[in-house]
């Protein structure tokens, strides 16, 4: 009796197998993820590092890009730039907490003139000359801001609502003012009315406008910022939900930017991965 020889292969083999196969594509499914967060987060933080390069830059040359943009009166770039009409008193940039996953996030550049005439003797007036809004890469959000005040030697806080950057010439002195919610004003014969959010304004230069945003002394001169920017995965509870938090089983990286009142930039990063 002849009996014919079968291969294959027995069930324990197969589930060994097939369980191995599962394994290599989860960790591949994983670094997949976390690659693409870090290629979309070193943009964002890109973003972030040439404003603040380009902001200290301004603030060391006096630079007017409402006098190189915006002036029609006079042809020459010199005599524009030297002209008080556009001279900068101040550089800020604007950050803002998101709370809104279906926006980008934004940050905002500017430049503010010293009003010859103080609201109070502590509220100081600074003409808005010029804004610029640059856009965070989607899908990169910043999701959360966070403050120390060296000098007072307090600990980090955490930040409900935006930070004030400011650079003022001609050494690019650094100052801070966290949680502000200042607002843009307009003024008419000499009476202030408060118009709208900082963030409602249209990009473009103001210099013949009156708009002004109005500041409680010169913000913190020691301190140092944090931004955490946070890559948002496809897997995050976004429906109806404001929460700033992802949910337990969604994959999140984060990148923090730091930048202290001595110019000097850093960053780190955190994941629940880890």
């Amino acid at each position: 009796m002849n009996f014919t020889s079968q291969k294959g292969f027995t069930l324990i083999e197969m589930i060994v197998a097939i369980s191995l196969v599962a394994m290599v594509l989860t960790a591949g499914i994983k670094s997949f993820l976390y690659f693409t967060a870090e290629g979309h987060l070193s943009e964002a933080r890109e973003v972030i590092e040439t404003l603040l390069v380009k902001i200290n830059a301004h603030a060391l040359t006096g630079k007017s890009i409402t006098a190189a943009k915006y002036n029609t009166t006079n042809d020459s770039r010199i005599e524009s730039r030297e002209s008080r009409e556009y001279m900068v008193s101040r550089y800020f940039l604007y950050f803002t907490r998101q709370t809104d996953w279906d926006k980008p996030g934004e940050v905002i550049y500017g430049e503010l003139q010293r009003s010859t005439e103080d609201v109070t003797n502590n509220v100081l007036a600074y003409k808005l000359l010029y804004l610029e809004r640059k856009e965070i890469p989607y899908p990169v959000w910043l999701q959360s801001l966070y403050f120390t005040d060296t000098e007072a030697g307090t600990a980090r806080q955490s930040l409900e609502h935006d930070l004030f950057l400011f650079l003022d010439p001609p050494f690019g002195t650094v100052s801070f003012l966290p949680d502000a919610q200042i607002q843009v004003s307009t003024r008419t014969n000499n009476d202030f009315t408060t118009l709208s959010p900082i963030t409602e304004m249209r990009d473009g230069g103001f210099s013949s406008e009156d708009y002004y945003l109005y500041l409680a002394g010169h913000g913190q001169q020691s301190g140092v910022m944090e931004l955490a920017l946070q890559y948002k995965d496809r897997h995050y509870e976004e429906e109806g939900s404001e929460d700033s938090e992802p949910s337990d089983t969604a994959f999140w990286l984060r990148e923090y930017v730091k930048y202290d009142s001595h110019n000097q930039i850093s960053h780190y990063w955190q994941s629940n991965s880890d």
